[in-house]
C-alpha cells in the first residue's frame, strides 16, 4: 500500500483505516501517518513596527506578515501573549493564509504601569511553528507648563497678562496654575490660581510704579487631580 500527501496536505498525524473483506468475512485494522513540512516548504513571520510609544489608557496597531517559503498554503492561526495582563491584543483576521497580513491591535488601560511591554505573537500551520515579537513602551498622561516667550521686560506702571501654556500628553484633566507671591516685587495680580481642562491660562498683572527694577524670577506652579506637580519660570525685567 502506497500512501500519497499532496502538496496540499496538512500536516500532522492521520489514522488510514484498512479493510479486508472475503466472502461474508471482514477484517479491519489501522495503520497511522504523520504528514511534515518539506525542507523547502515552511513560512516565516514578521511584526513591524519592531517596537512604538503610548500613553497608558490609549491603543496602537502592529502590522504582522506572513510569508510563504517554498509554496506553503496552509493557513496559520496567530496567538499574542503580552508581559502585562493589563494590555489586551486582537487579530483583525485568524487564521490568515501565507502571504498575507493582518493587523495586531493593543490596547492599554489607565492602570497599564510605566514600563516596557513584550509583546509575542506565535504562529502555528500543522506542526510548523514560529514566532516574532515587538515592544511597547508606555508612559503615563502627563502636563507641562511654559511660557512663549520666557523672558518679558515691563515698565512700571505697566498692566497686561502673563499667560501660561499647558502642554499636554494624552492627559485631558483639569489643571490648577497657582501665581507667585508678587507682593514684594510690586506686582498686582487679579487672579492668584486659575484652574482649566484647556492649553493656557491668563493672569491678569498690573506693575506699581514703585516696583523694584531690574530682572525678576516667577514661578509658576501647576498640580492636576493626581498630584502631579509641575512648573514654569518666567525671566520678567521690570524697567
Amino acid at each position: 500500500m502506497t500512501v500519497n500527501a499532496a502538496a496540499a496536505t496538512p500536516t500532522g498525524s492521520f489514522t488510514i483505516a484498512i479493510t479486508g473483506t472475503s466472502g461474508a468475512t471482514v477484517r479491519t485494522t489501522n495503520a497511522s501517518v504523520t504528514v511534515n513540512a518539506t525542507n523547502n516548504s515552511d513560512f516565516s513571520l514578521a511584526i513591524s513596527p519592531a517596537n512604538q510609544s503610548i500613553t497608558a489608557g490609549k491603543a496602537t496597531s502592529f502590522t504582522v506578515t506572513a510569508t510563504p517559503i517554498g509554496g506553503f498554503s496552509l493557513p496559520i492561526n496567530f496567538v499574542a501573549t503580552t508581559s502585562d495582563t493589563s494590555v489586551g491584543t486582537s487579530f483583525s483576521s485568524n487564521p490568515a493564509q501565507p502571504g498575507s497580513s493582518v493587523t495586531l491591535t493593543v490596547v492599554t488601560t489607565a492602570s497599564t504601569p510605566t514600563s516596557t511591554v513584550t509583546i509575542n505573537i506565535v504562529g502555528t500551520a500543522g506542526v510548523v511553528t514560529h514566532n516574532t515579537s515587538a515592544t511597547l513602551s508606555v508612559t503615563a498622561p502627563d502636563f507641562a507648563l511654559s511660557f512663549n516667550p520666557a523672558q518679558v521686560s515691563v515698565s512700571r506702571g505697566q498692566a497686561g497678562q502673563f499667560i501660561v501654556n499647558i502642554a499636554r500628553s494624552s492627559f485631558d484633566g483639569n489643571v490648577t496654575v497657582a501665581a507667585p507671591n508678587t507682593t514684594p516685587l510690586k506686582i498686582k495680580l487679579k487672579q492668584t490660581s486659575q484652574s482649566t481642562t484647556g492649553t493656557s491660562v491668563s493672569f491678569d498683572f498690573k506693575v506699581k510704579k514703585k516696583a523694584p527694577q531690574g530682572p525678576q524670577q516667577l514661578v509658576f506652579t501647576g498640580t492636576d487631580s493626581a498630584g502631579r506637580v509641575r512648573t514654569a519660570t518666567l525671566m520678567l525685567t521690570i524697567q
